[in-house]
């Protein structure tokens, strides 16, 4: 192993990703849309449920632009957001394309006792179900509404809005 044991993870990135078990989360922006598939290192498009592997790379276009039928074979629908990541105390960007998420988020959105998701955290648990990297189940867990910590708060007057890095 590279770094010493009982060392933590490296934690640069700026992009969320969802762990095994519990994943804390605050919603500090209200998300865009849009729609993403993945292409081969040779830019041929990877077909949906397929794993690209090494190089592959994701394509993010706006639900305006005029897809082609390869295109929309292959694309699912994605949500993008800013969260504060508890568990690293660092605002991130958290990207889903996991349907079961999205719709439990709507469902608090929805729920006039919940109402507007940046008003609490969110817990999003994540459970392997097979061997299979693909073999995953997902619950969603408001928790009760309280103030952002200020970490958060000052973190976030640093960052530039997931609006204004909108793919083009």
């Amino acid at each position: 192993m590279f770094r010493p044991e009982g060392h933590e993870k490296y934690t640069t990135s700026d992009y969320m990703k969802l762990e095994d078990g519990d994943n804390k989360i605050r919603i500090l922006e209200d998300p865009i849309v849009g729609y993403e598939y993945w292409e081969f290192p040779d830019g041929k498009i990877v077909p949906k449920g397929v794993l690209g592997g090494p190089g592959s790379k994701p394509v993010r276009m706006r639900e305006s632009e005029k897809f082609s039928n390869a295109q929309i074979a292959a694309m699912k629908m994605f949500t993008a957001m800013v969260v504060w990541n508890y568990q690293l105390e660092k605002v991130q960007i958290l990207e889903l394309t996991q349907t079961k998420i999205m719709s439990a988020l709507d469902m608090l959105y929805d729920n006039k006792a919940w109402g507007d998701l940046k008003d609490y955290p969110i817990v999003i648990k994540r459970e392997k179900t097979g061997p299979d990297p693909m073999n995953v189940a997902y619950t969603v867990m408001p928790e009760p509404k309280e103030k952002l910590p200020a970490s958060g708060d000052n973190a976030l007057a640093k960052v530039v809005p997931v609006k204004s890095s909108r793919p083009k």
